[in-house]
């Protein structure tokens, strides 16, 4: 038999057959084993090495040609390693056409809480939204001592005087929405904000009726903004209206101011991201909540859905409640705490929640984390005069009658529709992942050191008597 036809396995076993009879250290059992390998194995290289038939300086070429391609193959590998674990992403744009689109939440809101004109019937309540700012005539007010949610029920606008109508027009007819199916009040101290969103309990008129925004379609609000219906010559700024994705609320979105008189042609497109949560950063130092990981536990208690804003609301509650003494409703309720006044809304709250908003959105805040996962409305927004005589024509022909007193001129046309059915979707994605590594450590063997599966499984065949040496030599040693 040749030296070429022995195996590493034969070999090793002989030179343990020889070795167990008289002890032998466990350097020069490995060295043994090493030996035989690297005269017999196909590893590129090393029988060159071991030839002593070839010259000396043959032998010197091959072995510097041995150590720089390990060398190769072990900064590459550190390379990878290090690549690896700095959690590279990339960023993949896809574009789709879709044939509808969700109606995105849509909240409105006055620039006031009360309404001057039902506060009329009371001095107290008069005096305050004449002067709200100013405490020091408030002292002796009843009104200001009042809870809020009370006063809110008393002198707060009513969102039927609010939103005259609603309807969505798609290329077949016009369904005229009803708000108590479409409409809920928007808890924000300060301000009459109202949502409308897409309900799944559908009331007897529209529950056959489930709104998607269509190339054809379009969502129309018809507003009255004018919180002074009663007072002369006191004029409203409008209505600010947001966009945003349904569950959320509207705090960290940008409004539309919207002037009465006008017809306001809001279009939109909808765009999705998707961000890589930590280790990888991809949403900036302050992370993201990967809100769809099967393993995600919603931490809010007053919400069954994720977002940041909803998580800001619960930290503005406790907030409330530790520095104010109180909390708003229905939060009130819910922690059985006392509700706050009118007063304590002015002197503490405004500033609670200032301090709460300015803190949460700081990088180096990491309680409330935006969603991986989001959806956007872009929107463009053009307006022009509003043609009063044939709107309030349609209205009327649609059984919807308004008070004698109702100037048409004060009034708001709002249109929602689609800009473009394309949607795009910004996601993050690993550059490096695991199986990639594998990949190009495989690669870089094949490369740097020609491994072929032959040579492989004689490696791991004498790595393993290696192994074997050294434990009977240790087990020999303790008997």
């Amino acid at each position: 038999m040749t030296q070429q036809d022995v195996s590493p396995t034969k070999l090793a076993s002989e030179e343990s057959v020889d070795m167990a009879t008289k002890p032998v250290s466990v350097k020069k059992e490995i060295l043994h084993l090493w030996k035989g390998f690297a005269e017999v194995t196909t590893l590129h290289g090393c029988r060159n090495v071991q030839d002593s038939d070839k010259s000396v300086f043959f032998r010197v070429i091959w072995a510097l040609i041995v150590i720089s391609m390990f060398l190769v193959l072990i900064i590459s590998l550190t390379m990878l390693w290090i690549q690896y674990s700095s959690f590279p992403f990339k960023t993949v744009w896809n574009l789709s056409r879709e044939t509808s689109i969700p109606l995105p939440a849509i909240t409105l809101c006055l620039y006031a809480d009360f309404d001057r004109g039902k506060t009329a019937s009371w001095k107290d309540s008069r005096q305050y939204v004449d002067d709200r700012w100013s405490f020091s005539n408030l002292s002796s007010n009843e009104f200001v001592k009042l809870n809020y949610s009370e006063a809110q029920q008393l002198f707060g606008f009513n969102a039927r005087d609010v939103i005259l109508a609603m309807f969505a027009s798609d290329i077949q007819d016009i369904h005229f929405l009803s708000l108590s199916d479409w409409v809920v009040s928007e808890p924000d101290p300060g301000r009459a904000c109202w949502t409308i969103h897409n309900s799944d309990n559908r009331g007897s008129v529209d529950e056959k009726f489930d709104f998607k925004l269509e190339i054809s379609s379009s969502f129309f609000l018809f507003l009255n903004p004018m919180k002074a219906r009663v007072g002369i010559g006191y004029h409203a700024f409008g209505v600010e209206i947001f966009l945003h994705e349904a569950g959320s609320r509207y705090w960290l979105q940008k409004g539309m101011n919207i002037m009465p008189g006008v017809y306001a042609d809001v279009q939109l497109i909808q765009e999705k991201t998707k961000f890589l949560p930590s280790p990888y950063n991809s949403a900036g130092s302050k992370g993201c909540v990967d809100t769809d990981d099967p393993g995600f536990v919603n931490p809010l208690r007053f919400f069954e859905a994720y977002s940041i804003d909803l998580c800001i609301t619960e930290l503005l509650v406790n907030e409330s409640q530790k520095r104010c003494g109180c909390a708003f409703q229905p939060h009130a309720s819910l922690l059985r705490v006392k509700e706050c006044t009118v007063i304590q809304f002015q002197q503490c709250y405004v500033q609670v929640r200032n301090k709460v908003l300015r803190e949460a959105l700081l990088t180096s805040n990491k309680q409330c984390l935006d969603p991986c996962h989001t959806n956007r409305f872009t929107t463009s927004i053009t307006t022009s005069a509003l043609n009063v005589k044939s709107m309030h024509k349609f209205l009327l022909q649609n059984n919807y009658t308004f008070a004698p007193d109702l100037e048409m001129k004060d009034l708001i046309l709002v249109q929602i529709y689609p800009m473009s059915m394309d949607v795009t979707t910004m996601e993050h994605v690993p550059e490096v992942t695991l199986l990639e590594v594998y990949a190009q450590v495989g690669g870089f063997m094949g490369l740097f050191l020609g491994a072929s599966l032959i040579t492989l499984m004689e490696l791991a065949d004498v790595a393993l008597f290696i192994a074997w040496a050294a434990i009977t030599s240790i087990v020999r040693r303790v008997r």
